[in-house]
């Protein structure tokens, strides 16, 4: 599968499912803001459907193994700066800033992908 309709898929599904979500909760709730969300929900639904055609012909590379080592950094690098935020104690940017530099040190190929990840894990419980 190409990478472009990869991130499409992801971006369309995690997207669709908070604006849904957020569209149903404030239905429920009776909000005003029902009215503004639908809209943006009508809005994110045409969007998807113009963009499918870009998506599909992308010209781009198939996934192969240095994009998983991507995907492993980001993960790794969130995991770890929540693990010092949380389990530690730290905060949140001592936390990430220490996983930044301990990247930058010790793997400096992959410092760029983990210290992104490392924004991540700046989250609280």
């Amino acid at each position: 599968m190409k990478r472009s309709m990869i991130g499409f898929a992801i971006l369309a599904a995690i997207s669709g499912y908070l604006y849904v979500t957020g569209l149903v909760q404030s239905i429920s709730l009776g909000s005003l803001a029902a009215a503004p969300l639908a809209v943006a929900v009508l809005t994110l639904a045409a969007g998807y459907r113009f963009e499918l055609p870009t998506a599909q012909n992308a010209e781009n590379e198939p996934l192969d193994a240095s994009d998983l080592k991507l995907f492993v950094s980001v993960i790794g690098g969130a995991l770890a700066s929540y693990w010092l935020n949380v389990t530690l104690g730290l905060g949140a940017v001592l936390g990430a800033g220490l996983v930044a530099v301990l990247a930058a040190l010790i793997l400096p190929g992959l410092s760029v992908p983990i210290t992104c990840g490392s924004f991540c894990g700046m989250a609280s419980t």
